[in-house]
Order: structure tokens, then C-alpha cells, then sequence
């Protein structure tokens, strides 16, 4: 009897059928496989390869030099351009981290500064009013030097000591926020230069740079205040740090001298 024997018990299946059900089970499996491709597709490269390749990766021998190399990424030079105090390239003269200003092509324009007097208990220092707007794409020519404001770079330096020279265009928009810029010769002697970066660092909203062509050895600059100096050792020079270091002069107060362009060594 095929189907169930009498008083509803199974009958044995003969092995031969047995055999047969295997097989339909198998090929209906492989059907199902077969439409499983998207997943492949999420797996590997396109055309449903889970391994991005032709086949499996083959196991390295030791001694097998790879057809091709990886693809080294492009990258821009680590070391930025420089500009020098006038806003013109100096090369390896300049304080690093200073992007490159406007080309030598791009138009001139004259800083709008012009002396007025000034009523400071330091004597010697100079007044000037200067305009603050922002210009990234003139070379601005500055009538002091070093400048005491203007029209400047929309990036300010990060305050702080700096042994090569820092851009003009920079060093103005920090004295916009209240910085005091001192500048010294390059050939200053070098125990006046060492008290400089001594008694200025660590002090906040002060620049310390060489810069070349001063008309004195060290010139204080702050916005819209200058005072020239024989000599770094000049007690006039701590008193105009402590009264326009962040002073009653600055067009913007409490804005910071950091996070902008410049790196400082101190």
C-alpha cells in the first residue's frame, strides 16, 4: 500500500524514494541561491564579487611583488608660503605659518593713516587715525613703518614671540584687537634681543618680531600709537605695554589674538 497502512499508521518509504526527494531538495536550494546577487553586490565590487576582484585574493608567497602599488593620496606642501613686513615674498626670511599675500601683480593701495595729536603720559609717543577696513586682495603699502593701522589682511597673527618677520597686513589686524606690536633691528645686539623675549613672554595681546628698515632699534606700535626706542633696556617700553595692551585705543576689545595665522616660537 502506498500512503498509510490500515488503522491510520505510516508505511515505510522505500530507500529509492528517499533518494529521490534528496535530489529535488538540493535542486530547488540551488535555485534559491541564485537570486541572492544583491547581497553579493553589497559585499564586494560591482557584478556581485564579494571580493572587489576576478576571484578570492591569492595567499601572499613572500617573495611576490604586487602588480600594482596603492595609490599614494596628494597632498599640499606642509610648509606655507611666507610674507615679509611689506606684504611682498621673502622666502625663508618670514615667521613661519603666514599665508602667502596678493601677488606682485595685484593692485597697491596706501593704507588711509594720517598723524593727529595724541595726549599720552609716555613721552615720545605719536598719534595717527587710521581706517580698519579689511583687504585680502590689494599689496597695502603702509605710510609708518612699521605700520601703526589701516587697512588690513582679514586674517590677524596669533600673538606671541616670533624670530623671523611678521606681515604687516597680519601684525595690524592684531593691534585692531588690541595688540602691542613691538619690533626690534635684526642686527639689535643679541643680549637686548634675549630681554625682550624675556620680559614679553607670556604676556597676552603683545607681538614681538624683527623687522628690517626700522628707524630705530625697537619701536613700540600699538593702534594708532607709536613709540621709538634706542634701546630694548628703555622703562618707557614696559609702561607703553602695560597702559595699550588691550588699551582704551583699540577699535575692538576683547577680541582675541589667537586662532588666526602665525606660528610663534614662545
Amino acid at each position: 500500500m502506498d500512503g498509510m497502512a490500515r488503522g491510520g499508521t505510516r508505511t515505510r518509504i522505500p530507500g529509492r524514494a528517499r533518494l529521490a526527494g534528496a535530489v529535488a531538495a538540493a535542486l530547488f536550494g540551488a535555485v534559491a541561491l541564485s537570486g541572492c546577487s544583491d547581497d553579493n553586490e553589497k559585499l564586494g565590487a560591482p557584478g556581485g564579487d564579494p571580493f572587489g576582484t576576478s576571484g578570492p585574493p591569492a595567499a601572499p608567497t613572500g617573495d611576490a611583488t604586487p602588480t600594482k602599488k596603492p595609490k599614494t593620496p596628494t597632498t599640499e606642501a606642509s610648509t606655507p608660503a611666507t610674507t615679509g613686513p611689506t606684504g611682498g615674498a621673502t622666502g625663508t626670511g618670514a615667521a613661519a605659518g603666514f599665508p602667502a599675500g596678493p601677488g606682485a601683480d595685484a593692485p597697491k593701495l596706501t593704507a588711509d593713516v594720517t598723524p593727529k595729536q595724541v595726549d599720552s603720559p609716555i613721552a615720545g609717543v605719536t598719534g595717527y587715525t587710521a581706517s580698519q577696513q579689511h583687504d585680502k586682495t590689494s599689496n597695502i603699502v603702509y605710510p609708518q613703518t612699521p605700520p601703526v593701522g589701516g587697512q588690513h589682511d582679514p586674517r590677524w597673527a596669533n600673538c606671541g614671540i616670533y624670530r623671523g618677520p611678521v606681515p604687516n597686513r597680519n601684525g595690524v589686524h592684531s593691534m585692531e584687537h588690541g595688540a602691542v606690536w613691538v619690533t626690534y633691528r635684526p642686527d639689535l645686539p643679541q643680549d637686548q634681543i634675549t630681554a625682550l623675549e624675556t620680559a614679553l613672554r607670556g604676556k597676552p595681546y603683545i607681538l614681538l618680531s624683527p623687522y628690517p628698515g626700522l628707524p630705530s632699534p625697537v619701536v613700540a606700535s600699538a593702534w594708532g600709537l607709536q613709540l621709538k626706542l634706542d634701546s630694548a633696556r628703555d622703562p618707557r617700553l614696559g609702561q607703553f605695554v602695560t597702559m595699550y595692551a588691550q588699551g582704551p585705543q583699540t577699535p575692538e576689545p576683547g577680541a582675541v589674538c589667537d586662532s588666526g595665522v602665525g606660528k610663534p616660537v614662545m
